[in-house]
């Protein structure tokens, strides 16, 4: 019987760790890039991600990595059971001497510390986990110490909590329950106890682990719920949106929060880190400011967010021709910080050459028609002397709270049409209504302009006047001057007026 405590903490340290690889496979599952065509951190190890990538891009790669998971967690309990049988069968036969309502007392005293034992570990495993996939890293980091420190932290966390469970059930499964024998369930316990409490303690003071959600933590303020209407003017019949910028009890976009978004994004690792970039490249979409959108992005860039780097390289593909965008391209072509698959890198020489940098664009050309699954040659956008700017300009009437835009035109005109790829240029009309898009590419354009106002506002419908068509810009047209756009309201029936 001395063997017994040794042996259920041997089947307890490799059932955490059987357990710890499942949860950590389905952990990382959804982390995992989509492919390895585009950006992605560059950190040593890669080679361990690669063939995980092409795997998640497998139809039943989500349900396979859910079997794995179970498997383990199955051959865990099992692990654990086995352990524990020869004492539970040695001490079956007395318990059932004694009565059944002992029998039934001591199970009912088992069942409690099992469950005991799993509300800590899922308290331990939620605190390591939150701090590992938040703090830590961001999604598609592609680094190998993320799976490593989700392992070593879900294996603490379950280790010590099946000790203490195992111990628990095999002391209330005594003939006399000596309270010096506490100590089989009651040490591993407090070790788990004790870490969680010093890495929550520590957490909370340095990665503000126990703020409530992003708006307490990076200090947002309620403000009045508004709607906005987007009108957007692309030859055909205008096209109305209305985005509600908020809703009752909720965290609006407003400038106060997005710029403490920004400041809190910028200031460190923190659990709310990536909320607070989510939120901000979402919040300058919404705001229609081009020029705050890039600057969201180019943080997410420099902490080392995929999603950021991709959404930014997308913008710059249509961005106005100024130094500040074209630092941002060469900053994303830095193969010291990033990857380049064969679908970024005709991104990147479709983005230089409208730059005029034709050198880094037939560079960038060659290298996604030389990387396995790039595009044939011939089929790749030369883009030769689109680098000459052209610019937009003309003016609106009604002017005060009009925000106007200047999107590249979807070619079918989808739902993304609006989203911040595609959002080029914008500005705040001044008194005199007048806009100016500077520095612009060769392409198509559409015209968008936000009104804002409070949601108790009537329902209209818009009228306008010298609605513009579609914006095209050539070497043979590099200017366009429109006619002042006149808008005005019209109550529809359900308004009441």
């Amino acid at each position: 019987m001395k063997a017994g405590p040794a042996l259920v903490r041997l089947a307890a340290l490799q059932a955490g760790g059987l357990a710890a690889a499942g949860l950590t496979a389905a952990l990382m599952e959804p982390r995992l890039p989509p492919s390895a065509d585009f950006l992605l951190p560059r950190h040593w190890g890669f080679w361990l991600f690669r063939p995980l990538i092409a795997l998640g891009a497998a139809p039943w790669a989500a349900r396979a990595v859910s079997l794995f998971c179970l498997g383990c967690l199955a051959l865990s309990a099992a692990l654990l059971a086995a352990s524990a049988a020869p004492q539970t069968k040695a001490a079956w036969p007395g318990l059932r001497a004694r009565g059944w309502q002992v029998v039934l007392g001591r199970l009912a005293a088992a069942a409690v510390g099992l469950l005991a034992g799993l509300a800590a570990a899922r308290l331990a495993c939620s605190l390591f986990v939150g701090v590992v996939e938040n703090a830590w890293f961001l999604p598609q980091s592609v680094d190998w110490r993320e799976p490593l420190a989700l392992w070593l932290a879900l294996f603490f966390a379950l280790s010590m909590a099946a000790a203490a469970a195992c111990r628990f059930w095999v002391w209330t499964l005594a003939e006399r329950l000596e309270p010096s024998d506490c100590r089989g369930f009651a040490a591993p316990a407090a070790v788990l106890l004790v870490g969680w409490l010093t890495f929550g303690s520590f957490a909370a003071w340095r990665w503000d682990e126990a703020r409530p959600g992003l708006a307490a933590a990076a200090g947002f303020v309620q403000s009045t719920l508004r709607e906005r209407r987007v009108l957007v003017l692309d030859g055909r019949a205008p096209r109305l949106h209305r985005l509600d910028l908020g809703e009752p009890g909720e965290i609006d976009y407003s400038r106060h929060n997005l710029q403490a978004a920004l400041q809190y994004a910028g200031a460190g690792e923190s659990v709310w880190r990536l909320a607070a970039l989510r939120y901000l490249y979402g919040g300058e979409t919404v705001e229609m400011d081009a020029e705050g959108l890039r600057r969201a992005l180019a943080l997410g860039d420099r902490l080392g967010d995929p999603l950021a780097s991709a959404l930014l390289l997308e913008n710059l593909r249509t961005a106005p021709l100024t130094d500040d965008d074209r630092a941002l391209l060469e900053g994303l072509a830095d193969e010291r910080r990033w990857r380049v698959g064969p679908r970024a890198a005709a991104e990147l020489a479709e983005a230089f050459s409208r730059f005029g940098r034709e050198d880094l664009a037939a560079a960038w050309r060659r290298r996604a028609q030389d990387q396995p699954g790039g595009a044939a040659a011939g089929l790749l956008d030369g883009g030769a002397g689109r680098a000459r700017p052209g610019v937009i300009e003309g003016a609106l009437a009604p002017w005060q709270g009009v925000r106007v835009a200047l999107y590249a035109a979807s070619p079918d005109g989808g739902p993304d049409m609006l989203g911040p790829q595609r959002l080029v240029a914008s500005q705040a009309l001044p008194a005199s209504g007048r806009f100016e898009f500077r520095a612009l590419s060769a392409g198509d354009y559409v015209l968008a302009a936000a009104f804002d106002e409070p949601r108790s506002s009537p329902r209209v419908l818009p009228v306008v006047s010298q609605a513009p068509a579609r914006l095209s810009l050539s070497r043979r047209r590099g200017r366009i001057d429109l006619p002042t756009i006149r808008v005005r309201w019209k109550p529809t029936a359900a308004s009441g007026r």
